[in-house]
């Protein structure tokens, strides 16, 4: 017969390799963060480049040279910046919210 202290040891490690691992962190995470991240620059990039051929045209038509150019540069560095913001922002609530849901499963 096998000892009831050997049964739940052997019971314990069986658990334990069922339990699905965890990555900390691994590269795919911190590969999709980078992509994320240069997603982010190229669309105020865009942002920056829309509101430029729109302030050139505008200059063009109006003969306004260089206002308009510069004024919507500016507008398409505002709104790059502000979707940048908004972006961090849901990253940081879903990580808050992973957190969240990590704490509840510990």
């Amino acid at each position: 017969m096998t000892d009831p202290e050997d049964l739940e040891k052997r019971i314990e490690a069986a658990k334990q390799a069922q339990k699905p691992v965890e990555p900390a962190e691994s590269a795919t995470g911190t590969a999709s963060n980078a992509a994320a991240a240069l997603g982010h620059s190229a669309g105020l990039v865009v942002a920056m480049a829309v509101g430029g051929v729109i302030g050139y045209f505008i200059d063009t038509v109006a003969g306004s040279a260089p206002f308009a150019l510069l004024i919507f540069l500016v507008f398409g560095a505002i709104a790059g910046l502000l979707n940048i913001i908004r972006a961090g922002q849901q990253m940081t609530e879903r990580a808050r919210e992973q957190q969240g849901a990590d704490k509840a499963t510990d």
